[in-house]
């Protein structure tokens, strides 16, 4: 996969999933030179490896239930007893 940014928001998502190398960055869409992203496409489909590698993390990261754990955090009285809040 390949992402790109658009807000800020979008910017500290991407650096918080770096980790899983699970895509590639190519920073600022508004930034993008074409030959860059055709490079990258190109690169990311001849690599074979990471293709598999990525297929197999992928589904481990997003399961489609990360919505539901977080209101389940959201729900537990720790979570803003550990933060300082009585709310």
């Amino acid at each position: 996969t390949i992402v790109g940014s658009t807000t800020d928001v979008e910017k500290l998502l991407i650096r918080g999933l770096h980790h899983y190398d699970l895509f590639v960055d190519v920073g600022w869409f508004r930034q993008l030179v074409i030959k860059k992203l055709v490079h990258l496409l190109t690169s990311c489909m001849m690599d074979k490896k990471w293709r598999v590698a990525v297929n197999k993390r992928g589904p481990e990261v997003v399961d489609g239930h990360g919505s539901a754990r977080v209101i389940e955090t959201l729900m537990q009285p720790q979570f803003f007893r550990e933060r300082g809040n009585n709310g």
